[in-house]
C-alpha cells in the first residue's frame, strides 16, 4: 500500500472548508443539517483487487467517521451525522480511506459539497465523484433545533395518571383488626362434613343397645 491519510485541509488540498461553528459571520441565519453518507460506487481498489472503506465526513472544524465496510469497492454505509450552527454556503468534505489492520490507513479519493438553505422537509441528494475513482452518495436536509429533540430523547417519559392498572390490594380488613374468626365446632363450619351434635349422646342415641341403668339408689 502507498502514502497514508492527509488532511483535506492542507494547504495543497484541493477543497478547503468554512467553519460550520464558532464562526458564523454577521447577519447570517445558520441551519442544523442531518447527513447521510448512503453508499459509494466502483472505488478504487488499494488492497489485491478489493478495499475496505469508510468516509471522514468534515463540516467545517467538525469530523465524523462511517463504519468500515470490509473487502468491498461498492459499499453501502447509511450512516447519518448531525452538524449544528451551519453557516449556508459552508464547505463539506468527504474523504474515503481504505482501513489498513498492519499499517497506515490509504486516502481512496476525496469530494465536496456546499452546503446550501434548504427548504423545510426537503432533502438534497448528491452523487460526487471522487478525485481518484468512483463516487459517493450523500444526502442532507435541515433539522429543527436540537435542544428539544436531545431532551425528549434522553428523558424519561413522564408517567400519566392511571397509566398502569390499579392493582389489586389484599382483602380489606374489617374495621376494628382482623376478619372475625368462627369458633371451633361451629354447625357447618366445615363443609361437607355433617353438622356434630352438641354434648354427649343422650339416651337412646346408639340404636341396638339397651338404656342403660343409673346406679342403685339407696334407700
Amino acid at each position: 500500500m502507498s502514502g497514508g491519510y492527509y488532511s483535506p485541509f492542507a494547504p495543497n488540498a484541493q477543497q478547503t472548508a468554512k467553519p460550520a461553528s464558532g464562526s458564523k459571520s454577521m447577519g447570517s441565519e445558520t441551519m442544523n443539517i442531518r447527513l447521510t453518507v448512503v453508499n459509494g460506487k466502483q472505488l478504487k481498489a488499494k488492497d489485491l483487487f478489493t478495499s475496505d472503506p469508510y468516509v471522514i465526513v468534515s463540516v467545517g472544524i467538525e469530523q465524523r467517521k462511517t463504519k468500515t465496510i470490509m473487502k468491498n469497492l461498492n459499499p453501502t454505509w447509511g450512516d447519518s451525522f448531525e452538524f449544528y450552527n451551519v453557516t449556508p454556503g459552508t464547505m463539506a468534505t468527504f474523504t474515503v480511506m481504505d482501513y489498513d489492520k498492519h499499517g497506515k490507513d490509504d486516502p481512496m479519493g476525496n469530494a465536496s459539497l456546499v452546503l446550501q438553505k434548504l427548504q423545510p422537509g426537503h432533502m438534497a441528494t448528491n452523487e460526487l465523484p471522487l478525485s481518484t475513482k468512483g463516487s459517493i452518495c450523500v444526502q442532507y436536509t435541515i433539522i429543527s433545533n436540537p435542544s428539544s429533540a436531545k431532551q425528549s430523547a434522553g428523558s424519561y417519559p413522564q408517567q400519566q395518571p392511571g397509566a398502569y392498572p390499579p392493582q389489586q390490594g389484599y382483602p380489606q380488613q374489617q374495621q376494628g383488626g382482623y376478619l372475625p374468626q368462627q369458633g371451633y365446632g361451629q354447625p357447618g363450619a366445615y363443609p361437607g362434613y355433617p353438622p356434630q351434635q352438641p354434648g354427649y349422646p343422650q339416651p337412646g342415641a346408639y340404636p341396638g343397645y339397651p338404656p342403660q341403668q343409673g346406679a342403685p339408689q339407696k334407700k
